[in-house]
């Protein structure tokens, strides 16, 4: 990941590749429902919420895949060592919308994981306040997805729905790898 930033700081890369990237490091293995919307919820789960009985986090039951466990946080250091090499190049135009709109997708993904170790946390913490210190923290997951399903829901009334790309391309990585 490192080397990859420094390509990027030496202009051998473009931005949309560093994105790519970082997307798929968030979202790989996973299905477009299940990274992106809400689950249906069913009458029986209606129910035995309203029976006060245990169910599901919605962070497990939305971001739950075979491919990334939710013990497992390695990809969330992947994506702060990329960062933390050439995030500070993304202050500017469409770089730094792109940047805070990945830093959502990225606060959903860290709080959707059960256990981060302190040391992570302090290194998020710190790449936070290097790159955006005055960008809103969520402190559930509830919260962010609901941020998350709100940029989206803009994007496609504007006109330009990121997350759909980013599906696709993820989709042909996971084929290529499984057919290797």
């Amino acid at each position: 990941m490192k080397f990859l930033g420094e390509l990027y700081t030496y202009q051998l890369l473009e931005h949309q590749i560093v994105f790519d990237v970082l997307y798929l490091l968030i979202a790989y293995g996973r299905t477009h429902e299940s990274a992106v919307s809400l689950p249906e919820r069913s009458e029986s789960e209606t129910q035995s919420e309203n029976n006060k009985e245990t169910t599901p986090s919605l962070a497990a039951t939305v971001l739950a895949n075979p491919l990334d466990s939710s013990t497992e946080s390695w990809r969330v250091r992947l994506v702060c060592v990329l960062l933390q090499t050439c995030g500070h190049y993304f202050r500017k135009g469409i770089t730094k919308e792109k940047l805070d709109r990945f830093l959502v997708y990225f606060q959903r993904y860290v709080l959707s994981k059960e256990r981060i170790s302190r040391d992570l946390c302090y290194t998020i913490d710190d790449l936070f306040d290097a790159l955006r210190p005055r960008m809103r923290r969520f402190t559930s997951f509830e919260e962010a997805h609901a941020h998350v399903l709100y940029l989206e829901n803009y994007e496609i009334t504007r006109g330009s729905f990121f997350p759909a790309r980013y599906y696709y391309f993820c989709q042909f990585i996971t084929q290529l790898f499984l057919f290797v």
